[in-house]
């Protein structure tokens, strides 16, 4: 507390997954871990700036195993794909 008129709080988190891509013939397998939860994929076409990430035509995933897995064409527009809180 900085003084008894000001009280706020800071809180943050921090963690560090990973998305794996994997191919299988003619599909990419995307999976990431369920825990901790509120993490999407988002997708790109392309890195040049500047870069549009979004979530749209992007398949809900998949629970097994303690994974997060969305099956996608390998011949899909999106090339780049990364892990988001829906927050950002």
């Amino acid at each position: 507390m900085v003084s008894g008129c000001e009280p706020y709080a800071l809180a943050w988190g921090m963690y560090s997954e990973f998305l794996t891509v994997n191919q299988f013939g003619t599909n990419l397998r995307l999976s990431w871990p369920v825990y901790p939860a509120g993490f999407e994929v988002v997708t790109a076409p392309s890195l040049n700036p500047p870069a549009t990430w979004s979530a749209n035509n992007v398949p809900m995933p998949v629970y097994g195993n303690n994974q997060n897995v969305i099956w996608l064409a390998a011949t899909n527009g999106a090339q780049f794909f990364r892990l988001q809180t829906p927050d950002f």
